[in-house]
């Protein structure tokens, strides 16, 4: 698992997760979530003050495109 963003874990829970077949980091807490993951071409990072489902759910709307 490759992540090059650095993310603050720092009184949060982290643990993989896969988001479209690709494995992937999310720290999360009670107040916020963050979650990286790197495919063959790019690096995602998206955090908010959100719960780590929505979170998830939203990297796993996001459709990249050639």
């Amino acid at each position: 698992l490759s992540c090059i963003h650095s993310i603050d874990t720092e009184g949060k829970d982290l643990e993989e997760t896969e988001i479209n077949g690709t494995k992937a980091l999310v720290s999360y807490n009670d107040e916020e979530s963050i979650i990286c993951w790197t495919d063959s071409e790019y690096s995602y990072l998206i955090s908010g003050d959100i719960p780590k489902s929505d979170i998830i759910r939203m990297a796993n709307s996001l459709i990249t495109t050639n």
